[in-house]
């Protein structure tokens, strides 16, 4: 999520970044430098269009999606909505938000659809999406009778223009509160709580535990997880070296089967002296997620246990479908602190099996693999049920250190 398209050089420098590490995905983010969220004064002026445009080509050439962000109820970043178009709420005040159900907002909707298919943006992230609240107003240009037809009618204005966002094959994200209206999920923790813990490895922490718990209801692949400007933020570890922690940083999240999102100008400073080494560890774990692409985008995420930082954590990616010869994908992850006392984890794991559709006495192909392109590593070929521990289940030998990881593939003919 890219805070700055205010030049030509910050723009190209995300996108050129993005497809260096096989990054699919940029997303024009709130507050972005550059960028107003779809304001009048730039989807309405033909120059930026055709700036834009180009822009999004050149993405589209390097294999880069672009989204933008637009804030729908046009209550900040300098957005503001005329006073008669704001909602009215029951003392009688204005509530500085916009209602929906005006033709005020309707050609906002318009024109940001127009814009969107004018240079070919892939998605819009469509926050603040607040159709459910209350107007009282039953006159000018409000078209609902009171606030008894207010829901209603904002909730079909909003469903209305999702429908026209799909109809023009464009991926749309909402804030999860607003799923009921027809936007895509959002990221696994839709909250701003997780900006004030301090220290980076507190953050991945909880932001682990947000997965698993997002995990119960929902696809891992329904959204992101946002990690911040993590280049910058590995340097926090201290205990460890810099492209160490990034790497543990990326791990936490990609093990789990979801894509962090950066949140910055650029994955890296292009001054930066680490820079290869930054850009190889993006690259690696990019091209892990494209190896894995089908079993880490299944429904399957079975929950092995809730992460604590107390011991070993895991996380099982299972696909049980017809024709898929990667039946599962554990990620298992060492939280214990390098430099704080935290020790090795030699132990046995026993992996179950059951949900990815494979018999007793099935037989399976337990293989290491690493992120990035290195080749898998043969561990032993053996029965479902063969290695003690459940009927069901294959047995890993672990041995990691602190702050270490591992990731084992289980193949059936």
């Amino acid at each position: 999520m890219i805070e700055d398209i205010s030049s030509n050089a910050s723009f190209k420098l995300a996108i050129d970044q993005a497809a260096q590490v096989g990054y699919e995905l940029i997303i024009i983010g709130y507050g972005a430098a550059g960028w107003c969220g779809m304001c009048d004064a730039q989807i309405n002026d033909p120059a930026f269009t055709a700036w834009m445009k180009q822009w999004i080509s050149y993405a589209t050439s390097r294999g880069v999606a672009v989204s933008g962000y637009t804030l729908m109820q046009h209550n900040g970043w300098g957005e503001t909505v005329p006073a008669e178009e704001q909602v009215l709420s029951r003392d009688g005040s204005r509530g500085g938000i916009a209602c929906f159900a005006t033709t005020w907002h309707a050609s906002y909707r318009s024109r940001a659809l127009a814009f969107a298919a004018a240079v070919n943006l892939s998605g819009i992230e469509t926050d603040g999406q607040y159709e459910n609240a209350f107007c009282g107003d039953t006159s000018g240009d409000h078209m609902h009778n009171g606030g008894a037809g207010g829901f209603d009618a904002q909730l079909k204005t909003s469903l209305g223009f999702n429908a026209a966002l799909k109809a023009q094959g464009i991926y749309q994200t909402g804030a999860d509160a607003y799923s009921t209206s027809g936007a895509n999920l959002w990221n696994h923790a839709d909250t701003d709580a997780g900006y004030g813990i301090g220290g980076l490895l507190n953050k991945l922490l909880i932001g682990r535990e947000y997965v698993y718990d997002s995990t119960v209801s929902r696809l891992k692949t329904s959204g992101s997880y946002g990690i911040g400007n993590i280049a910058e933020s590995s340097r926090e570890c201290g205990v460890v070296n810099r492209i160490t922690c990034l790497d543990f940083a990326l791990a936490s999240f990609y093990g789990t089967g979801v894509i962090p999102t950066v949140l910055s100008s650029s994955l890296w400073s292009p001054d930066d002296a680490e820079a290869p080494q930054i850009s190889a560890v993006f690259s690696n774990w990019s091209s892990y997620w494209v190896a894995h692409r089908r079993v880490l985008g299944s429904w399957g995420s079975l929950h092995a246990g809730r992460p604590t930082s107390r011991g070993l954590e895991a996380t099982i990616h299972i696909d049980a479908s017809p024709g898929a010869q990667e039946k599962a994908l554990v990620f298992l992850l060492n939280p214990a602190t390098v430099g704080t006392g935290g020790v090795a984890l030699n132990t046995t794991f026993y992996l179950p099996l059951y949900y990815a559709g494979l018999g007793v006495g099935a037989p399976v192909t337990l293989w290491r693999t690493w992120p990035g392109t290195a080749p898998r590593e043969l561990l032993r070929t053996t029965q479902v049920g063969g290695d003690g521990g459940g009927i069901y289940d294959v047995r890993i030998d672990v041995q990691l250190p602190p702050m270490g990881y591992g990731m084992f593939s289980v193949t059936s003919p």
